[in-house]
């Protein structure tokens, strides 16, 4: 394993930069889905939202932050918010 480049990641706030200023992913699973919404979030699957057959539900977030996310997750899944909290389901 090269060392240097995780001590480079930790020099830059890796990823910490990441959850605080945002960053396009390319490619976004199920599950870095849900560890990007506990990480930034602090909201855990079946604890915060549902998740069931790759569909998370029942998020809630503030405006702010359900924007933030929209955006971060756009190109990959489907976004819905609506008054019983986010959904969030694959694209195709």
């Amino acid at each position: 394993m090269d060392y240097g480049t995780l001590i480079e990641l930790e020099a830059s706030n890796f990823p910490g930069n990441i959850l605080e200023e945002g960053d396009q992913v390319k490619s976004l699973t199920i599950n870095r889905l849900t560890n990007l919404i506990k990480m930034k979030y602090g909201k855990e699957a079946d604890v915060d939202y549902k998740l069931n057959d790759f569909v998370l539900s029942e998020l809630q977030l503030d405006e702010k932050d359900s924007r933030e996310l929209e955006i971060m997750v756009s190109s990959h899944w489907r976004f819905s918010a609506e008054e019983g909290g986010i959904t969030i389901a694959p694209a195709k």
